[in-house]
């Protein structure tokens, strides 16, 4: 049974208000992602380099994490669901850098 599932059986008249609609809104969410716009990961090292240095300037550190990544994702091509966790304050420069990829 999956975690939706699981959420939409717990939804019932005696629970808090704010317990269903904290679920309600989560299963809202999962149901309006685009599910049918999966897109297959391209592992190019040279085009991530090239287009990063070109309109990045600095965070050196995390570009060259996510060349880490591309590469071990290379080396292991039966790898599924693959995440990178990039973090940082306000105007840092990591939804910049997420655009670019």
């Amino acid at each position: 049974m999956s975690t939706v599932e699981k959420e939409i059986q717990r939804i019932s008249p005696v629970s808090l208000e704010s317990e269903n609609s904290k679920r309600i809104e989560y299963i809202n969410h999962i149901l309006s992602l685009p599910w049918d716009n999966m897109v297959t990961p391209t592992w190019d090292i040279d085009f991530a380099k090239k287009t990063l240095d070109a309109k990045l300037y600095g965070l050196n550190t995390t570009k060259e994490r996510i060349y880490e990544f591309i590469a071990k994702n290379l080396r292991n091509k039966e790898a599924k669901g693959c995440v990178i966790l990039l973090t940082g304050g306000p105007g840092t420069g990591i939804n910049s850098l997420i655009i670019y990829l």
